[in-house]
């Protein structure tokens, strides 16, 4: 579907990012890895979860997962899987990473669970909380209650470093 003028202008006004369809298939194995941009790097929370199956629903939900638990969407940064590895090499001290998707987690840390979410990746000192994917959250209302706590974990830590 292919948004107006307006409509662009209307959901940036809401602080509602557009997603588009990209037109050209990357080769990952040839994929250069990403750095962190200034924003991301000043962000309070980096987020990342699966953008290719990203729908206007789940974008919903992880909105109102925000909203509910009290994190203004402004300190929220989306990391592109693409950025993974410099995760591990940049300097994040005191900085959560919230992954939905324990497949991507384990790009990071192959050990990570969601029965056991706090992770600390060594190298950068950043905390990171893998929770369940957006898919499966919304395919799975109940897991929503792992989610929940895992969020306010995040919570916790941001309050005890601040």
């Amino acid at each position: 579907m292919q948004l107006e003028p307006r409509q662009f202008s209307v959901l940036a006004e809401m602080g509602i990012p557009v997603w588009e369809l990209r037109q050209q298939i990357v080769n990952t194995s040839q994929a250069v890895s990403v750095g962190l941009n200034e924003q991301q790097l000043l962000a309070d929370y980096l987020v990342l979860f699966d953008r290719e199956n990203h729908t206007a629903q789940k974008q919903q939900l992880l909105t109102a997962i925000f909203l509910a638990i009290g994190i203004n969407i402004s300190t929220v940064a989306v990391i592109d899987s693409e950025q993974i590895q410099s995760l591990k090499t940049s300097s994040l001290a005191n900085k959560i990473l919230l992954v939905f998707g324990v497949r991507l987690a384990q790009q990071l840390i192959a050990d990570v669970n969601v029965s056991t979410p706090l992770q600390i990746i060594e190298e950068s000192g950043l905390s990171l909380i893998a929770t369940h994917s957006l898919t499966e959250l919304m395919q799975s209302p109940e897991k929503k209650q792992d989610t929940w706590q895992s969020i306010r974990l995040a919570l916790h830590i941001d309050n005890k470093g601040s």
